[in-house]
C-alpha cells in the first residue's frame, strides 16, 4: 500500500520536476551573472523553494537594494503558501506533526495544484514523494544553470523562462478542461491581476495575492453554484430513473391517450347510445381500479383493457348495423308510402276526369234538347 502510495507521488512529481528544471536552470545562471558563487546560489534553492520570489530577490540583489527590501518583498510574494499549506494539511490523512512542517516547506502552485485536485486521499507517502522530486528537480536545474548556463547561447536562455508558464499551463489546462466552475475561477484570476497590474498601485508582489483572494472569494460563490446545480440534475435524474424502473407510468400514460381516442370515436359515432355509455361506466370503473397499478400486475391490466376494447369495438359493430337495418325499413316504408299516394291521386285524378266528362255529357244534352 506504501509503496504503491509512493509510486503514485514520484509518478505525479516528474511533469513538475521536468518543468522546474529548465526553469531553475535560469535562475542558476542568473545568480551567477548577480555575483553569487556556487554555494550561494545551490543554498538560495534549497533554502527557499519559492520560485518567482527567487527571481525577483535575485532582481534584487543586483540591483543593490536593501536585504530589509527583500525580505518583505519576499515575504508578500509567498504569503499564499501559508493558505496552501494550511488546506493541503487538512487533506492528508494520518497526521504528523513532524511532517507537516515539511509539506508546508515543499508547496509550491504545481504542487498545492497536483495535490489539492487528487481525487483519492492524501497520504504522508505521496506527499513525501511529491514534495522530494519536484524539491531535487528544482535544485539539479539551480547547480546545472550555475556550472554550465553560461555555454547556452542568450536566446535559449531567454526562451528558459517561458518554461514557468507553459509549466503552469500544463497544470492549468487540465483542470479547466473538465470544469466550468474552475474555468471562470481561472479567468477571475487573470482579470483581477491584469487589472491591478495596470492601476499599478500596489506593492511588490501584492498584485497576486489581493488576485488570489479576490478569486478565491468569488470562486467560493461559483462552486456553491454549481453544486446546487449538479445537486438538482442529480435529483432529477434519480426522478427519471424511478418512472423508469416503475414500468408502468409511460405505459399508463399511453393507455390513457388509447383510451380517450376509443372513447373519442365512441361518442362520434354512437352519439348517447346507452348501452355505451353502461360500457363506458365500465371502463371508468375499471380505471379507478387499477389507477396505481403495481408491476406484477401489469400483464393483467393490460388484458383486462384488451378485453373492454374489444367488447366497445363489438357494441360499435352492433350499432352500426342496427342503424343499417332500420335506415333500410325506413328506405322500404317510404318507397312503399309513395307508391300507395301516387297510386291514390291518380284515382283521383282519373275521378275527377270521369265528373267532369259526365258533366259536359249533361250539358250537351241540354243544349241539344
Amino acid at each position: 500500500m506504501h509503496s504503491q502510495q509512493i509510486r503514485d507521488g514520484i509518478r505525479n512529481a516528474l511533469p513538475i520536476a521536468l518543468g522546474y528544471f529548465p526553469v531553475s536552470i535560469t535562475f542558476g545562471i542568473l545568480a551567477k551573472n548577480a555575483g553569487l558563487d556556487f554555494f550561494q546560489a545551490t543554498l538560495f534553492s534549497v533554502l527557499n523553494l519559492a520560485g518567482a520570489s527567487q527571481f525577483m530577490a535575485i532582481s534584487l540583489i543586483s540591483s543593490s537594494a536593501q536585504i530589509s527590501g527583500i525580505l518583505i518583498a519576499t515575504f508578500l510574494i509567498n504569503f499564499r503558501y501559508v493558505l496552501m499549506s494550511a488546506a493541503i494539511t487538512h487533506k492528508i490523512e494520518e497526521k504528523s506533526i513532524s511532517a507537516i512542517p515539511f509539506f508546508a516547506f515543499g508547496i509550491t502552485d504545481e504542487v498545492f495544484s497536483v495535490s489539492a485536485l487528487r481525487a483519492e486521499p492524501l497520504t504522508k507517502q505521496f506527499m513525501f514523494a511529491l514534495v522530494l522530486v519536484s524539491y531535487f528537480g528544482w535544485i539539479a536545474g539551480t547547480i546545472f544553470g550555475y556550472l554550465i548556463g553560461e555555454t547556452f547561447p542568450p536566446t535559449l536562455n531567454k526562451a528558459m523562462i517561458m518554461g514557468l508558464y507553459g509549466m503552469f499551463i500544463a497544470i492549468l489546462v487540465p483542470i479547466i478542461k473538465n470544469s466550468l466552475a474552475y474555468t471562470l475561477i481561472a479567468l477571475l484570476s487573470a482579470i483581477f491581476n491584469s487589472i491591478l497590474k495596470y492601476l499599478d498601485f500596489l506593492p511588490a508582489g501584492w498584485s497576486i495575492i489581493v488576485s488570489i483572494l479576490l478569486a478565491s472569494t468569488a470562486g467560493i460563490f461559483i462552486l456553491e453554484h454549481f453544486e446546487k446545480k449538479s445537486l438538482r440534475e442529480n435529483e432529477k435524474h434519480e426522478d427519471n430513473e424511478d418512472n423508469e424502473d416503475c414500468g408502468y407510468c409511460g405505459e399508463s400514460k399511453n393507455t390513457e391517450v388509447y383510451r380517450e381516442n376509443i372513447q373519442s370515436k365512441e361518442s362520434d359515432d354512437c352519439g348517447k347510445n346507452g348501452e355505451n355509455i353502461n360500457n363506458k361506466s365500465k371502463i371508468n370503473h375499471k380505471q379507478s381500479e387499477i389507477s396505481e397499478p403495481s408491476h406484477e400486475n401489469e400483464i393483467s391490466i393490460i388484458s383486462i383493457i384488451n378485453e373492454e376494447s374489444a367488447k366497445i369495438e363489438e357494441t360499435e359493430r352492433t350499432i352500426i348495423s342496427t342503424s343499417s337495418n332500420k335506415n333500410n325499413e325506413i328506405n322500404k316504408n317510404n318507397g312503399e308510402n309513395t307508391t300507395h299516394k301516387r297510386n291514390r291521386v291518380n284515382k283521383e285524378n282519373e275521378q275527377d276526369e270521369q265528373n267532369k266528362q259526365d258533366k259536359k255529357n249533361k250539358i250537351n244534352e241540354n243544349n241539344h234538347e
